[in-house]
């Protein structure tokens, strides 16, 4: 008998995975970081020179706008860059919890 892991429970939905984090439950196509536009992208924005937004639409597609609002501060109304950034970093280590 081969042990499972955690993520092999993850609901799949037309090739995506599901990830709940913070309550927050997104569906991610794992193919989406096969794309050498993202690679950069994330290089970037780990060195500093780019912006979360573009990462944040290839990685979340038409679920973004949720993700913004689930985030969003209820006092405020604005989303907080450190909130976002921490969410997608919660994502990205879910989805692959070895790296």
């Amino acid at each position: 008998m081969t042990a499972t892991k955690p993520q092999d429970h993850k609901t799949k939905q037309n090739g995506k995975r599901e990830v709940t984090i913070d309550g927050i439950t997104v569906h991610v196509d794992p193919q989406v970081f096969d794309d050498i536009d993202l690679v950069d992208d994330l290089y970037d924005l780990q060195d500093g020179k780019g912006l979360p937004t573009p990462v944040l639409r290839k990685v979340f597609g038409k679920e973004y706008p949720a993700v913004k609002d689930a985030l969003r501060d209820a006092d405020s109304g604005r989303v907080p860059v450190e909130r976002i950034a921490d969410f997608l970093t919660k994502v990205l280590s879910e989805l692959n919890p070895n790296s």
